[in-house]
Parts: C-alpha cells; sequence; structure tokens
C-alpha cells in the first residue's frame, strides 16, 4: 500500500501532463516553484531549530534557482505557472475515483494509524486479539495489487503518449487484464 499510494499519485500526475499538451511546460515548472518553496520552508524550520546555521546563503540558493526557474519560463512563453489537481479532482478526473478509496486507506498505512492494522488484525480467543505484520486475505492482497499495478500501466501509458513512444493497445489490454484478475481473487477464482 505504501508503494501503491505512492505510485497512483504519480500516476495521475503523468496523466494530467499528457492531457496538458502545449501546457505541459506551466504544469511542470509550477511542480518545481511549488518545490522550491517547500525547500525554503524546510530550511525556515530547520533555522528555528537551531539545525541550519546559514539560513541566508541556503535561501538566497533557492533564491537564484527559482529566478532561474522563472527566467526559463519567461523564455519558453509560460504565462501563469500551474499546479497539479488535488489527487481526490484528479482520480475522478482520470477514472480512478474508486482507488480513491485505495489512496486513502494507503495515506493510513503510511503515516501509521489504527487503520494500518484493519486487516491484520484476528480474534483468537475472547479477549485476545493477535495483530499480524501482513494480511492473509487473497481479496486485500488482490486488491492492493490491482491499485499498484493499474497506476504502473496509466503511468507507462501517458509516459508513451507524451514522448510519442508505441504501445499500441497493450497497455490497454494489461489494463484489463489487472482488472479481470483482481475481480476473478476477489470473487474467489
Amino acid at each position: 500500500m505504501i508503494l501503491g499510494r505512492s505510485l497512483f499519485v504519480e500516476a495521475l500526475r503523468l496523466a494530467e501532463i499528457e492531457e496538458a499538451g502545449d501546457d505541459r511546460t506551466a504544469l511542470v515548472l509550477g511542480w518545481a516553484n511549488s518545490s522550491i518553496k517547500e525547500k525554503k520552508g524546510l530550511i525556515e524550520e530547520a533555522s528555528k531549530l537551531g539545525l541550519e546555521k546559514e539560513k541566508e546563503i541556503m535561501l538566497s540558493h533557492l533564491d537564484d534557482e527559482q529566478k532561474g526557474l522563472q527566467a526559463y519560463a519567461r523564455r519558453k512563453g509560460v504565462g501563469k505557472l500551474r499546479k497539479f489537481l488535488h489527487v481526490r479532482d484528479a482520480a475522478a478526473r482520470y477514472g480512478r475515483e474508486h482507488d480513491y478509496w485505495s489512496y486513502s486507506f494507503g495515506h493510513e498505512v503510511v503515516h501509521g494509524s489504527d487503520t494500518a492494522f484493519l486487516f491484520r488484525r484476528k480474534k483468537v480467543d475472547n479477549d485476545t486479539v493477535a495483530i499480524s505484520n501482513r494480511t492473509p486475505d487473497p481479496e486485500i492482497i488482490a486488491g492492493v495489487a490491482s491499485f499498484a499495478a493499474k497506476s504502473v500501466v496509466q503511468a507507462a501509458r501517458a509516459a508513451a503518449n507524451v514522448f510519442g513512444w508505441q504501445d499500441g493497445q497493450q497497455l490497454q489490454q494489461l489494463s484489463k487484464e489487472i482488472d479481470e484478475l483482481a475481480n476473478g481473487l476477489r470473487n474467489g477464482g
């Protein structure tokens, strides 16, 4: 689930890059600009905690990086930088709305909430519950595998379209086969 969660987000972003067409540069540069802002926030926080002694030098380097990014955007004729859709909105837009639940569950697993143990508990006595390090439930395993595999295929299809690679119908067919296999396992097949 931890890997599947990241694959899901990246597949949706690649689908958005694919769809953006001529606006791809604004989208990717918007992401890069947001990343610089996040780095600045981390440096500010590190400085407050006494972990970063050269805050001004670090921020100056990031300011230079941001200015370079903005100059590149101007040279490429990019006006306003774009942000990626929120994960929920992207899931709905790219036909993965049902997988958003898996993403949300994966989020809980990543952050270690009690939800992470939802499918790993087993009552062994009246007053005893065992918590396993994994689930033996084939439905859950199939669901997680399907969730991750669909993201890999979606990402590959988007990249193929962005870069003009020939994938024919192979990736589309693979996506259908993943769904069929997962449904078969869920239904006891």
